[in-house]
């Protein structure tokens, strides 16, 4: 599948699949989140970030072809379109929060 621009965009428009895909670009590979994140001693909060990340933002990147992952060993690795979404994310470093919120001139 060829990525377009849009497809890029919508990869790092929500903060956990830009903070997965930043984390890639300086450690390969990354442990996934929900495996962080999936006790029941966690607060809601962090569950649900962990629920979501299993059942929406990394399959999301996994059909896109950005990661690879393994679920029973809780890795994520950069895909095999990886290295087309890396110029979007060198741009992003000080933004790793945020996109639009940056209120700097």
């Amino acid at each position: 599948m060829a990525l377009t621009l849009d497809d890029h965009l919508e990869a790092v428009a929500n903060v956990y699949r830009r903070e997965m895909l930043l984390a890639l670009t300086d450690h390969n590979p990354q442990f996934d989140r929900a495996a962080l994140t999936y006790g029941s001693n966690q607060p809601l909060e962090d569950r649900q970030v962990a629920l979501e990340m299993e059942h929406v933002h990394l399959p999301k990147l996994v059909d896109m072809g950005l990661i690879r992952w393994n679920r029973g060993e809780h890795e994520v690795k950069k895909g095999p379109e990886f290295e087309k979404i890396e110029p979007l994310l060198a741009v992003l470093p000080g933004r790793r929060n945020s996109l639009v919120d940056d209120q700097s001139p």
